[in-house]
């Protein structure tokens, strides 16, 4: 993108102090100029404005057109950034934004794998729809004794997960694979090797996606979100694959949506090599964790 007029600027940043005052605490040059690449070429370009003169009388139209952007679109994708559990990650429109349910997901394992494998030397966890890494690198930061290897269908999604776990310097000690679930896997021999998979996987039914917000249908990718026409689509595939790669004693762990946990629990008792399936309530949100041992 070309130079952006100071001006120009001047009506981003006047637009972000109206609007999130209260949600971007600290709305520095790098948040404006973030927001301004990600927003002022479409706008521009659709309503036949030129940033280089788009004249005085055309100024109030443009912050009125910047502001209703910046109201429409997730924070993560005006600045770029995002946290999980304290972490700072680079997020960018196209990927998934974690969301807050899904750091009680990684406590619950954190807390599995300390009461399952406190003595072990090596850990070897699977993050199944990694993402934008986030559980991946909180799990490797969290754990200096786990190798993670982690996968998702998206490119997109990878090629910043790997940008985020290099800017912790995880590099070495989580592998990115991109494909369907499993199937990436493959080419690296894991079977009956792993302690632990961790799965938040899209988990809405296709006929509730349109009752999503504004500004998760319009932005966030729908992959990501539909779980298929009941939501169980992809608990039954990684329940399924599952069972070939953990280890004896291994667990899988997943978030699911609210009032699916049951319905998860069942699926997990009908594989017989499952121990009894154990539902963990996320405290103030409508999610559960889903978690159970192979035998």
């Amino acid at each position: 993108m070309t130079k952006l007029k100071t001006d120009t600027l001047d009506l981003v940043k006047r637009a972000l102090k109206e609007y999130s005052a209260a949600t971007i605490s600290d709305i520095d040059e790098t948040t404006v100029i973030n927001v301004a690449e990600n927003l002022l070429p479409d706008i521009l370009k659709s309503n036949d404005l030129d940033d280089t003169g788009y004249g005085s009388e055309n100024e109030a139209f443009l912050y009125n057109l910047i502001s209703r952007r910046i109201k429409d679109l997730p924070i993560a994708y005006l600045t770029n950034r995002c946290e999980f559990l304290g972490i700072e990650l680079i997020s960018q429109s196209g990927t998934f934004i974690p969301k807050k349910q899904t750091e009680f997901l990684v406590t619950t394992v954190l807390d599995l794998v300390q009461k399952n494998f406190a003595t072990q030397q090596l850990l070897n966890i699977i993050d199944m729809c990694t993402g934008i890494g986030n559980i991946a690198i909180a799990v490797a930061i969290n754990l200096p004794k786990a190798k993670v290897y982690a996968t998702d269908i998206s490119e997109k999604a990878i090629e910043i997960a790997k940008k985020n776990a290099a800017k912790y310097h995880l590099d070495q000690r989580i592998s990115f694979f991109t494909g369907d679930l499993f199937a990436p896997l493959e080419r690296v021999n894991l079977k009956g090797s792993i302690d632990a998979i961790i799965c938040n996987p899209p988990y809405i039914p296709t006929a509730k996606i349109k009752n999503l917000s504004k500004s998760i249908i319009d932005y966030e990718p729908l992959n990501a979100l539909d779980g298929g026409w009941c939501g169980l689509h992809y608990y039954m595939k990684v329940i399924s694959g599952s069972v070939d790669l953990l280890k004896p004693g291994g667990f899988l762990a997943f978030e699911v949506g609210g009032g699916q946990g049951q319905s998860v629990a069942r699926l997990m008792k009908r594989k017989e090599l499952y121990s009894e399936a154990v539902l963990v309530s996320c405290p103030g949100a409508g999610e559960d964790i889903v978690s159970c041992s192979l035998l």
